[in-house]
C-alpha cells in the first residue's frame, strides 16, 4: 500500500482548488486506475487486484460500460494532471476517502 500511495502522490495543486472528492466517482475511478498502474508496476498483485475491484465495482454502479465509455476521457485527462502534481499527503486522504467510500 506504501508505494502506491507514493506513487499516486501524484495529486498537487488539487487540494487547493478543492475540486477533487471522493464523492465522484469519476475521481475515485482515476485514483483507483492511477493506484491500480502503480500496484502493478511495483509487482504488487493484490493491491493491483484490489484496486481493479474497486473500478469495476465503480463502474458496474454507475451504469456500466456506456458509463466508463463516456467518462473515459475526463478520467485520462484527470489522470494527467494527477500525475503532475506532487501533494502525496492530498493523494494519500483522496485515496483512503475513496476506498472507504467504494469498499472492496
Amino acid at each position: 500500500m506504501a508505494a502506491v500511495l507514493v506513487l499516486v502522490g501524484a495529486l498537487a495543486g488539487c487540494q487547493q482548488t478543492g475540486r477533487w472528492n471522493a464523492a465522484d466517482p469519476v475521481h475515485c475511478l482515476t485514483i483507483f486506475s492511477l493506484a491500480s498502474t502503480g500496484a502493478a508496476a511495483s509487482s504488487d498483485t493484490a493491491l493491483a487486484n484490489d484496486m481493479n475491484a474497486r473500478m469495476l465495482r465503480l463502474v458496474q454502479a454507475n451504469g456500466g460500460v456506456p458509463w466508463l465509455q463516456q467518462v473515459t476521457p475526463e478520467s485520462q485527462r484527470l489522470a494527467a494532471e494527477l500525475e503532475a502534481a506532487p501533494d502525496k499527503e492530498f493523494a494519500r486522504k483522496l485515496l483512503e476517502d475513496c476506498m472507504a467510500r467504494h469498499s472492496a
